[in-house]
């Protein structure tokens, strides 16, 4: 009798860890669906104020590279397009080229720092910072409108060798790694379209 009350309770117990965990896979599930669908929709926010056409279309994600180095991976492009009620098409009979739009995770100095930056005609058009957990002093200066430190990259050239160890760029003041893994992000973004040029 003891024996199976003890059974009886086992299997209680066994069923209620199951129904536990159910309910705690469900809720991650649930909970990371609406954070990656935040994300996205924040980040498609952030694209439209970098993009220079007041109307356009976006493409798809293309990845470039992943790169070994310690900050910069996972690289993307995406290409913008006019769009008008009446399609711009340009001599060679393809839609008119909006802005490049290019996505690049950097390691600052708490976690990977995700980077959108906006090319029109080879030239940096606006940088913006999609995703960060730096702290909240080195927060202030990646945020586009309470600093200047991201305007500092509008209009340099992508096409010419791009480092800081050439080029007068500030630092953000204490927060040097977090500098440098931006710096070195674009470097890379440099790098693809000399080799782009190149081919």
């Amino acid at each position: 009798m003891n024996r199976l009350k003890a059974l009886a309770l086992s299997l209680k117990i066994a069923i209620l860890v199951i129904l536990v965990l159910l309910t705690i896979s469900f809720i991650e599930r649930y909970f990371h669906d609406k954070i990656i669908k935040s994300k996205t929709d924040f980040e498609i926010s952030k694209i439209t104020t970098l993009i220079p056409c007041t109307n356009f279309t976006m493409g798809e994600w293309v990845p470039l590279h992943q790169y070994d180095k310690r900050n910069t991976q996972n690289i993307e492009k995406m290409l913008t397009y006019e769009n008008s009620k009446t399609p711009i098409i340009s001599s060679d009979n393809k839609k008119v080229l909006c802005s490049e739009v290019w996505r690049i995770d950097s390691f600052g100095y708490s976690d990977w720092i995700t980077i959108l930056l906006s090319i029109t005609n080879d030239k940096i058009h606006m940088l913006d910072i999609a995703y960060h957990l730096e702290s909240p002093g080195i927060a202030y200066g990646l945020n586009k409108n309470r600093s200047d430190w991201l305007n500092q990259f509008e209009d340099i050239s992508l096409n010419e060798e791009f480092s800081y160890r050439n080029q007068l760029f500030d630092s953000m003041t204490g927060a040097t790694i977090t500098s440098d893994a931006i710096i070195e992000a674009l470097e890379e973004v440099s790098n693809i379209k000399i080799m782009e040029i190149e081919k």
